[in-house]
């Protein structure tokens, strides 16, 4: 028995062995001995006792009972009771037992007390953090969903969050009972194979990935979410955490986008913008190959923008015109009368050709 590192162990602990109807001491740290004020024979030699002389009277025939079992039939054993202090109080505590029967027919057994009340306290210290941790879940933008993996592949749903209720509009037991029946079976079918693939490589190589995907609401209609999953290993088993944030409105304004960029092209128009009026920010969605964006970036600022072409670009007498109804404010006020609003002005080349 390593003595050394015996004592470096934070929890009392020792190592004895029974024989000849008598429990003597292997070795013993300095955590037991200084909380009974015993040394390690001493201990030894009340544990020989019918009645051990540092337990509460009330519960030394429990704790006797325990060791004589332990003795004879070796195994793990636990046990509540009051362990009197070196000071002469009394503190409940958990005795653990582990007992294993040696081919010479004695029995070695290792002894370690728990400080009941530290364990509390630092289980309440736990379940406060789980609880804030749950908290921040249940109310985290999109929803959260953890599974257990079974042979590394078959998922197996052991917390799902209440923003997924909201996410998919229906009820919490509704989601839970949709993810334990078949965790595949909310995602689009022309999504589900990359999914599986995704999560399937995930589990493997204990790697995240992330992925936009659509799921089916309890209504029954589809919407886009990011799907953003993670695997983490406990106690060997691979657990998969994935969060879901609902992306319609964003892969909305891209189908919107790519219904302007097709409508536009089909128009051959030369160069295509696409304008954020409410942010007053612009977008070059198509340009003429070969030929410079007409409107400079960022594309935070486009009445400044459109301001510096026409200056640069349009004859002098045009352009405090073009700019005044380039202005995003006119723009919208006529497009409330019409679907179409064209502006025309007259450009000079090099060589004075207007």
């Amino acid at each position: 028995m390593d003595c050394d590192c015996l004592h470096l162990i934070p929890i009392c602990t020792g190592y004895f062995s029974y024989r000849n109807s008598a429990y003597h001491a292997l070795s013993v740290n300095d955590c037991l001995v200084s909380m009974l004020g015993m040394p390690g024979d001493e201990i030894a030699a009340a544990l020989s006792d019918k009645f051990p002389e540092f337990i509460d009277a009330e519960d030394a025939e429990t704790v006797s009972l325990m060791l004589h079992k332990a003795s004879v039939s070796a195994g793990s054993f636990r046990e509540m009771a009051r362990i009197r202090q070196k000071n002469g109080s009394y503190q409940w505590m958990e005795i653990r037992l582990s007992a294993e029967l040696e081919p010479d027919g004695s029995c070695t057994l290792c002894l370690v007390l728990v400080d009941e009340e530290m364990r509390m306290e630092r289980q309440k210290k736990l379940d406060g953090m789980f609880a804030q941790l749950l908290d921040v879940m249940n109310n985290t933008p999109g929803g959260i969903v953890v599974f257990d993996s079974v042979n590394g592949r078959t998922l197996v749903p052991s917390f799902v969050s209440q923003g997924m209720a909201d996410l998919l509009r229906g009820t919490l037991p509704d989601i839970k009972k949709a993810y334990k029946e078949n965790p595949y079976a909310g995602i689009h079918p022309e999504d589900r194979e990359i999914v599986i693939r995704a999560v399937e490589e995930a589990l493997r190589n204990l790697s995240a990935f992330r992925l936009n995907i659509r799921l089916r609401t309890i209504p029954g209609d589809y919407i886009w979410v990011s799907a953003h999953g993670t695997v983490d290993t406990a106690e060997n088993q691979r657990n998969l955490y994935v969060a879901f944030s609902d992306t319609s409105a964003d892969t909305e304004y891209m189908h919107i986008q790519k219904q302007i960029l097709d409508n536009f092209s089909r128009r051959q128009y030369e160069h295509i913008c696409f304008i954020d009026a409410m942010r007053n920010a612009f977008r070059i969605l198509n340009a003429t190959p070969g030929h410079d964006p007409f409107l400079s970036g960022p594309g935070d600022d486009f009445e400044g923008s459109f301001a510096a072409f026409v200056n640069s670009a349009v004859i002098p007498e045009e352009r405090d015109e073009l700019i005044k109804n380039a202005k995003l404010s006119s723009l919208l006020e006529k497009l409330e009368k019409s679907q179409d609003v064209e502006l025309f002005c007259t450009q000079e080349t090099e060589g004075g050709r207007r």
